[in-house]
């Protein structure tokens, strides 16, 4: 039997969201128990300061809701896709990871 996973990954929807240029706020979970093990995890391991923020509980999304609607100019979720999660930029890495790979 498989146990309760308390933190599953939207990664698609939110790269979809940065995308389009919008920033979202995450609940962030750090760790997981599965079948009384504690495993270590994020629940968006792409997220940084330029696509959006994390809120650990309600009291902190309601303070980071009001910071992240004040400070929309502050993200730039769109160029980060670009850079990060673009075909180009995915293709480059998979080359240089090939690469040496191949030269060791």
């Amino acid at each position: 039997m498989l146990g309760f996973v308390v933190c599953e990954s939207q990664g698609l929807a939110w790269a979809e969201a940065w995308s389009s240029d919008v920033p979202t706020l995450i609940l962030k979970r750090t760790s997981n128990v599965l079948q009384g093990r504690v495993y270590k995890n994020s629940s968006a391991p792409y997220l940084c300061s330029e696509n959006g923020l994390f809120f650990d509980d309600f009291e902190d999304f309601k303070n980071k809701f009001k910071y992240w609607e004040g400070h929309r100019e502050q993200f730039s979720p769109r160029a980060w896709v670009l850079e990060n999660m673009s075909d180009e930029a995915c293709a480059k890495r998979l080359f240089k990871s090939i690469s040496s790979f191949e030269n060791s």
